[in-house]
């Protein structure tokens, strides 16, 4: 569907952005690149929970790709702060933890794209 992954575009240049311009860009920009970032990560969440009913055919399947979706996507989300922190810590330096952040954004439009694909879970190409 071409409207789901221009979203997915959308909401990937929107996360790069924000975080380049944390990283190079000046702190007088910084509400900016706040804003970039908080748009898309409420632009990535609605993706997720709408590609768990789009891309399955019965509720039961549905289901079963959220719980295990979202239990890896909470984990990850609770585990992050304070990884970014110890690895912010370990080389002295922010370059990491953003460069991290801005190679997870071109992730999410890698895997997002194939989402965005007129597909269902478990179907054979």
């Amino acid at each position: 569907m071409k409207h789901q992954r221009g979203l997915v575009l959308i909401t990937s240049m929107l996360f790069i952005l924000g975080i380049l311009g944390i990283w190079l860009g000046g702190s007088g920009w910084m509400a900016l690149w706040a804003v970039c970032i908080g748009i898309a990560g409420g632009f990535a969440f609605g993706l997720a929970m709408m590609f768990f009913s789009l891309r399955t055919r019965t509720t039961q399947e549905a289901s079963e790709l959220s719980g295990m979706a979202q239990s890896v996507g909470y984990l990850l989300a609770a585990a992050g702060p304070a990884l970014f922190g110890l690895l912010h810590d370990a080389t002295h330096s922010w370059n990491a933890p953003l460069a991290l952040l801005a190679a997870a954004s071109l992730l999410l439009f890698v895997v997002g794209m194939g989402a965005g694909r007129d597909r269902y879970v478990g179907e054979q190409t």
